[in-house]
């Protein structure tokens, strides 16, 4: 036969359902769902009158903490797998905040800049495009890194790598083979992009004023066998 001292009131139920419809209530306040969570498991913040029913009776508490916890991964869980090629090509309109890199010593096609394995080209002597800064940035929990250039008319381009696998293409992207280079050309707020893949990582050339066969050609650039992909 059960003792009804060991098992939980309907007030306390009552208390542990409230609980849980206050969690769901407040899904947009990450931090006092922390502290709900907190309290379920007898933390130290919590007050001893609160969890002393609750160390009695873990089977209750347990549920209260997963559906606290179910509801608090929804809050902080980041989106994933639907950021695309226009969301990484506004980095080139952004000002560097390092200097330009040099040149590679040894191999004149490259910067003495690599990112995720895979080093930037140096487009000055075949091109006329030379390295000005660079940056890094976050994107939705990718790494980038994009190196600017400028040509002798004052245009400017950023060349960006993201971290992680490939991004989707734009929407309406125009594919194209230059080079045996697979590549898409786009336009992202009044700028033309290109973009590609290097060794299953998503690069980015943008620029705005700056014609699309002029992104593809330095897109597929090899620099004599220089630069993979």
């Amino acid at each position: 036969m059960n003792d009804p001292s060991t098992n939980p009131s309907e007030a306390e139920l009552e208390r542990t359902a409230a609980t849980i419809r206050s969690a769901s209530s407040e899904v947009r306040a990450p931090a006092e769902l922390r502290e709900r969570v907190d309290d379920l498991r007898g933390g130290p913040t919590a007050p001893a009158k609160r969890r002393a029913w609750w160390t009695r009776f873990p089977a209750v508490a347990s549920a209260a903490v997963a559906v606290a916890a179910a509801l608090l991964a929804i809050v902080v869980l980041p989106g994933g797998g639907d950021r695309s090629v226009t969301d990484a090509a506004p980095l080139a309109a952004l000002p560097a905040t390092e200097p330009a890199p040099a040149a590679e010593t040894d191999q004149p096609a490259l910067l003495a800049a690599s990112f995720e394995g895979l080093s930037y080209p140096d487009w000055q002597g075949e091109f006329g495009w030379r390295a000005v800064g660079e940056r890094t940035d976050e994107l939705d929990g990718r790494d980038t890194r994009t190196v600017f250039y400028e040509n002798a008319d004052g245009a400017r381009i950023g060349y960006t790598i993201v971290s992680g696998e490939a991004l989707d293409d734009p929407p309406g992207a125009e594919r194209s083979m230059v080079d045996g280079v697979e590549l898409a050309a786009f336009e992202a707020d009044g700028a033309n992009g290109v973009t590609w893949l290097r060794d299953g990582h998503t690069c980015v050339l943008a620029g705005e004023g700056v014609e699309r066969s002029t992104l593809l050609e330095l897109a597929a650039w090899k620099g004599d066998g220089a630069v993979t992909f």
